[in-house]
């Protein structure tokens, strides 16, 4: 192999090795076979417990009655195969969670450093600066897998665009097909629509440049050609995208609710509801969480330190400060907590500022309105004006919550400056002297800015937080006194802020320092640089290892091992008669963010952000009331609640449990959504045996009442449970309505029910539950969960990842021919 071909495959290679061997130092304990107790990846295991019993037999179920009394699995536990992408995922098996996460996260950039020919050590200083950050460590640390597998394509999918418009090549578009199906195939639709806006904000820039250039016919030749390879991207994901569009039109993301009223607090009728949407927003004075890792607190519990003013003032009334477990140090904005700061580094904002004096206008232009608008966004309420416009006007942005994620896009926009920026200053024949006036001015701005919080910090700030309420109720309730006890609080709130900001100074000063040496000629490029790199890492690893550390990983062989059944849950499981659910009480979330008993049992409860909208309306109109019918009718036949004595779980049957299926003695007809909602609470309304029924079905139940006799005599049993195909026998003296304890969706479409083998039609009764008419004497009863969008969307994403392939495989058999 000649020369020339090698040397750029060797230095592509020893970059992954170091990456490899950064992601297997950090993530160590994974190597010994250790896991992160991480709260999603446990949930994730729970929530998909019956999809992962049904795929051990060989067979892919696409409904659970895991969570919520049963949903659709697109959003929970989803893994179509007709996507052939899949084939790019074998990888990411090999290596154990934290460090697959770590090493594709540098991985996505150091790509994107490729494609724009960026020095190979500045490439490997930015990728580890954009891996190592908190914002992705804590994300590991909670178990946001998908997310971050989703934002590593980012990078790499912007490098490709940026190429692809200085030096159009048909590898590339290939590549950004195949680049973009594996975004979208992360199934973390967030962080896409964020790399859309991304892309977007990349090709006006483009576009400018090009009708400055009169090219602008180039231009849309260019970008067509991009556009129509995401598309292929995008159909290589069909099934993905089309479950999740079907889906989302029921569900709690973008459902329109039938009531007119007590609504629901989770939803508005075009999208999320603007207040809920916009938890964990970012505070604007957490901003200097960027450069100062603690400015704000750290982590809304951090460790306790028995030398801090906090640790002597609860001595000084005579309590244990160990018993209290750690320190409420966070005083941001967020009223939800937060596991703690988003990081990105001290050198690496220097580095940023320093860059903006250095970078051409062309870059400038694209990296400062990304920074700003990500940055503003991610403020949501804080910055309650901007985050209304793009709520109201903005198409999907009402979809998503949680606008702190856009801090992913600021990080990414600042280490590309940084990085450009550092391109820039190695290059021969550079004005050094109006380099170091340069870096006075970012020296200035930054470590000077962290001198002044550290002198003048206590002046500036009251360090009261929007969760201190919480912390001065609970001194409250346990009768202490909050005046010393905060006021040292307060105190060591500030100590912390001005520890990390001289922190961040002299780690400022150092990059300056080595900065200033090169420009005087004093030390190499190569030296600078692998100096930079040791001190951006060295600065990120100490502060990562506040929140993720060898203390958070344990000897568990699966996720599985963190879920262990209590006496109560061994207690339920020993009924082995029939199929019924269950209701956990208990859990400190509570019963409806908590995923682990459906690792166990069916659930009324679970953990997601995208149930159904139905479901959300039932549990804050009447499961989270308390309503005893509407426990009933769903077949819960087991509390599981504290023994107040012990405070363990303890198991209690609910006698009042319907069962799978019942005839009912007559409907009850009522005028809309509102009527239906508000009689299931009513006192007179009994679900054994009435029916609450919709005007509108009002012509299915004419004539469908039950004498007593009759009534008595009817039954209608579940035969066969299976979570897709839903298998019964009844039989009645007399025509009659039968309900079943299974919830509406999309029924007669893609729930579909036969009896003795005819198509049925059946109806919505109880606001929640489906209801079948059946004929009088003997009958077999079926319901089938038979999705279009899944079975129609698997052969168009077959079709759309082949094409890919194919024309992937042509193009390098016809690039390595040519070189031939």
């Amino acid at each position: 192999m000649s020369e020339s071909i090698s040397r750029p495959w060797m230095k592509h290679l020893i970059s992954g090795v170091i990456f490899l061997v950064l992601a297997a130092l950090y993530c160590s304990p994974e190597l010994s076979g250790k896991k992160i107790n991480a709260h999603d990846s446990v949930s994730a295991v729970a929530a998909a417990k019956e999809v992962s019993d049904y795929a051990a037999k060989g067979e892919t179920i696409l409904w659970s009655n895991g969570m919520f009394s049963g949903m659709p699995m697109f959003q929970v536990a989803y893994a179509p195969k007709a996507n052939l992408l899949l084939i790019f995922d074998y990888y990411q098996t090999l290596l154990p969670t934290g460090l697959m996460l770590l090493f594709t996260l540098m991985l996505g950039f150091y790509f994107l450093m490729a494609q724009l020919k960026i020095n190979q050590l500045v490439s490997i200083l930015a990728s580890a600066a954009f891996s190592l950050n908190t914002y992705f460590i804590l994300s590991i640390e909670a178990g946001h897998v998908t997310k971050l597998v989703a934002i590593a394509m980012m990078p790499a999918l912007l490098g490709l665009v940026i190429s692809y418009f200085r030096e159009p090549k048909f590898i590339k578009v290939i590549l950004v097909g195949i680049i973009t199906g594996l975004a979208i195939k992360a199934n973390h639709l967030q962080i896409t629509y964020y790399t859309i806006i991304a892309v977007a904000a990349l090709g006006v820039s483009e576009l400018v440049l090009a009708i400055m250039a009169k090219e602008i016919v180039g231009f849309f030749k260019k970008a067509g050609m991009l556009l129509a390879f995401a598309l292929l991207g995008a159909a290589a994901n069909t099934v993905t995208l089309w479950t999740t569009w079907d889906y989302s039109k029921e569900a709690t993301r973008g459902g329109t609710s039938e009531l007119t009223k007590n609504a629901g607090s989770a939803v508005s009728k075009t999208g999320l509801d603007f207040d809920y949407a916009m938890n964990w927003s970012y505070g604007k004075s957490e901003t200097f969480n960027l450069m100062i890792p603690n400015f704000a607190g750290g982590g809304s519990s951090m460790p306790m330190d028995l030398k801090s003013p906090f640790a002597a003032a609860l001595q000084a009334q005579n309590i244990d400060p160990n018993a209290l477990g750690g320190m409420p140090t966070y005083w941001g904005a967020s009223d939800m907590g937060t596991g703690g700061p988003t990081y990105m580094g001290a050198i690496v904002i220097f580095l940023f500022v320093l860059s903006l004096f250095l970078i051409s206008k062309r870059w400038l232009a694209i990296v400062l309105p990304l920074v700003l608008l990500s940055l503003f966004l991610a403020w949501g309420e804080n910055m309650e004006g901007l985050s209304h416009f793009f709520f109201e006007n903005v198409p999907m942005y009402n979809k998503f919550r949680a606008p702190s994620m856009l801090l992913s896009i600021t990080g990414f926009a600042m280490i590309l400056s940084a990085a450009l920026g550092l391109n820039e200053l190695i290059k021969e024949g550079m004005d050094k002297d109006t380099l170091i006036k340069k870096l006075y001015w970012a020296f200035g701005l930054t470590g000077g800015l962290s001198l002044v919080f550290y002198v003048l910090g206590g002046s500036l700030f009251e360090f009261t937080g929007a969760g201190d309420a919480n912390f001065l109720e609970m001194l409250k309730q346990n009768k202490i006194e909050p005046n010393g006890i905060y006021q040292g609080l307060l105190d060591t709130r500030l100590a912390i802020m001005k520890a990390d900001a001289l922190r961040s100074f002299f780690f400022i000063a150092l990059a300056a320092g080595l900065v200033f040496s090169f420009l005087k000629n004093w030390l190499k490029p190569t030296v600078v640089l692998s100096s930079l790199l040791t001190l951006v890492v060295v600065d990120l690893w100490m502060v990562d290892k506040r929140y993720l550390n060898k203390d958070d990983f344990q000897k568990k062989s699966s996720y599985a091992d963190f879920i262990e059944p209590s006496a109560a849950d061994q207690q339920i499981l020993q009924d082995q008669n029939g199929t019924y659910r269950v209701f956990n009480t208990t859990p400190p979330s509570g019963p409806f963010n908590d995923a682990t008993t459906s690792y166990f049992h069916k659930h009324i409860g679970g953990y997601s952000a995208v149930k159904l909208l139905r479901y959300q309306e039932l549990i804050e109109n009447h499961l989270g009331k308390g309503n005893q019918k509407a426990y009933d009718m769903l077949n819960m036949r087991y509390y599981i609640q504290q023994d107040p004595q012990s405070g363990a779980p303890i198991a209690r049957p609910n006698p009042g449990a319907l069962g799978n299926a019942w005839f009912v003695m007559n409907p009850v007809i009522v005028k809309n959504a509102d009527e239906e909602n508000e009689k299931l609470g009513d006192a007179g309304f009994n679900p054994r045996t009435q029916a609450l029924v919709d005007q509108r079905f009002e012509k299915y139940v004419a004539g469908l009442t039950m004498d007593t006799a009759s009534f008595a005599s009817a039954k209608v049993e579940l035969t066969n449970y299976h979570p897709d195909k839903m298998e019964y026998k009844s039989s009645s003296s007399k025509e009659g309505l039968a309900v079943f304890s299974e919830i509406w969706y999309k029924g007669n479409t893609d729930w579909k029910a036969t009896i003795d083998g005819k198509d049925a039609e059946f109806i919505r009764v109880n606001y929640v539950l489906r209801a079948l008419k059946i004929p009088a004497g003997d009958h077999k009863i079926e319901f089938v969960f038979h999705p279009n969008s899944h079975y129609t969307g698997s052969s168009i994403s077959l079709a759309g990842s082949g094409i890919l392939l194919a024309l992937l495989a042509f193009e390098l058999f016809r690039m390595n021919r040519k070189k031939a």
